[in-house]
């Protein structure tokens, strides 16, 4: 984790966000976080994020939305 001021982070905006590749940048603004510049590492979905916590097998997020959808509309046929 790096950490840098507003101030520098906005002169510097290039050297930054090369630097978010490597590392989450926390840019502060009077002593407090106002942002986390990262690099986005996962394209995975939400499914595969919590698929340790689910014990039956995870389906496409897909599927899911079909099958809510018929469970929703199944009396109006």
């Amino acid at each position: 984790m790096i950490q840098v001021i507003a101030t520098e982070f906005r002169a510097n905006f290039g050297k930054y966000l090369l630097m978010s590749q490597l590392s989450d940048i926390h840019i502060t603004k009077n002593g407090k976080n106002v942002a986390i510049l990262s690099s986005p590492k996962n394209t995975h979905t939400w499914v595969e994020e919590i698929s340790g916590v689910i014990s039956s097998p995870i389906k496409d997020d897909k599927v899911i939305k079909s099958e809510r959808l018929a469970q929703k509309y199944e009396g109006l046929n």
